[in-house]
C-alpha cells in the first residue's frame, strides 16, 4: 500500500509542476497567429488621427513558435506598401525582439523591448536603425501592442527626432480578426 501511496503523490506532485510551468514569452504573442483587418490612422499636425488606410495582416508561426512572422501589404494614394515584420524573444537578454522591413527601403529596422502593463513596448534606440527624414534629421521609432482581446489589438508607432527624449505618436493601427 505504500508503494501505492508513493506513486500517487508521485504523480501528483509531476501533475502540480506541470501545470505550474511558467508561460513562454512567445506565449503571449501567440493569439497574434492568423488574418487581422488593418485600419491604419495619420496623425495631423494638430495631434488628431484621420483615416488612413485600411488593409490584412497575417501572422504566421515560424521555427515551433520562436518566431511569428507578420506580412501586409498597405495600399496609400495608389501606391503599394509591403512590409514583412519578424517577432522573437530573446531569453538571455530577456527582451521581446522585432525585425521590420518593407520592400521600398529595404532597410531592416531592429526594436526591442518588454511587456509592460499588459502591452508590448519596443523601440530601436539601442540597435540605432533610425530612419533619415526628409530635411537630415533622424527619426527613432517606438510601436506599443496593446492586446484588447483575442480578436483586437492595436499599434500606436510614435517618432522621436532627439533619440527618445520626447516622442510624438505618429499612426496608430487597429487590428481585427477576420
Amino acid at each position: 500500500m505504500s508503494n501505492f501511496l508513493s506513486m500517487f503523490f508521485l504523480s501528483v506532485l509531476a501533475f502540480s509542476q506541470e501545470q505550474a510551468k511558467p508561460q513562454e514569452p512567445m506565449d503571449l504573442l501567440r493569439p497574434l497567429v492568423g488574418s487581422w483587418s488593418v485600419v491604419c490612422s495619420g496623425v495631423g499636425e494638430d495631434g488628431k488621427l484621420f483615416p488612413g488606410a485600411t488593409t490584412e495582416s497575417f501572422v504566421t508561426s515560424l521555427l515551433d513558435g520562436k518566431i511569428l512572422q507578420e506580412q501586409t501589404e498597405l495600399k496609400v494614394s495608389g501606391m503599394t506598401f509591403r512590409m514583412l515584420v519578424l517577432y522573437s524573444y530573446d531569453p538571455f537578454r530577456k527582451v521581446y525582439r522585432l525585425a521590420a522591413m518593407d520592400h521600398l527601403s529595404g532597410m531592416m529596422d531592429i526594436a526591442e523591448g518588454t511587456m509592460k502593463d499588459g502591452a508590448l513596448v519596443v523601440d530601436n534606440l539601442r540597435a540605432k536603425t533610425f530612419f533619415p527624414w526628409g530635411d537630415g534629421t533622424e527619426g527613432a521609432f517606438r510601436l506599443t501592442k496593446r492586446f484588447i482581446d483575442h480578436d483586437h489589438f492595436t499599434i500606436d508607432a510614435e517618432v522621436s527626432f532627439d533619440t527618445g527624449k520626447t516622442w510624438k505618436l505618429y499612426t496608430h493601427s487597429e487590428y481585427s480578426r477576420k
